[in-house]
């Protein structure tokens, strides 16, 4: 009685056989490779036409944790506000950037460069420098901080368009701090 690695031992110099096994190892590959593309691009928000997939949150959350330096591993529920946290800033963030764009704020390539150069992470000596530039220079770099500043920009735009008066003011204020001390006597008849 063979078995059939046994056979596929005994045959391994066949053609047919080696065909088959490559066949059956490409089958795998690339059944693997599209099941893990398929994850990769899940999507756990959408905002507007936008989205966020499963590896950008993914991302976020692990800077975000690096960047404060939190230990999540004896503290799940923390790990999981902190994940809600992280989501949210991503919605308000891509939501924001919507609206900007839709009320036709940009931000300009000499805008970006301005902001840029002023940056003092990027200056030695007191000076732009631009080998220090080139090394963390990414087009992902440019496209956060062209972000940032059209944010800005909406923000701004947001702020000063609110105006109150000084009547409105104190109408507020009164209406929000304003106290009476009242004692009553219940008197039976």
């Amino acid at each position: 009685q063979l078995y059939m690695l046994d056979v596929i031992r005994k045959k391994s110099g066949s053609w047919v056989i080696t065909g088959i096994v490559v066949i059956i190892i490409l089958v795998f590959a690339l059944w693997g490779f599209e099941r893990s593309n398929r994850a990769s691009q899940s999507v756990i928000a959408h905002v507007g036409d936008e989205t966020i997939s499963i590896n950008s949150f993914r991302d976020e959350f692990q800077a975000l944790g690096q960047q404060y330096n939190f230990d999540f591993s004896n503290n799940p529920q923390m790990k999981n506000y902190f994940k809600s946290i992280v989501l949210n800033q991503m919605i308000y963030r891509i939501a924001f950037l919507q609206k900007a764009k839709d009320l036709g704020f940009f931000v300009s390539n000499e805008e970006l460069k301005e902001t840029i150069i002023q940056d003092p992470n990027f200056h030695k000596n007191g000076k732009f420098d631009f080998q220090a530039y080139k090394r963390y220079a990414t087009g992902a770099m440019e496209d956060r901080i062209r972000n940032m500043i059209l944010m800005q920009k909406l923000n701004g735009f947001i702020t000063e368009s609110v105006k109150a008066t000084k009547e409105e003011v104190l109408r507020d204020y009164v209406s929000n701090n304003e106290k009476v001390n009242l004692t009553f006597i219940k008197i039976k008849p």
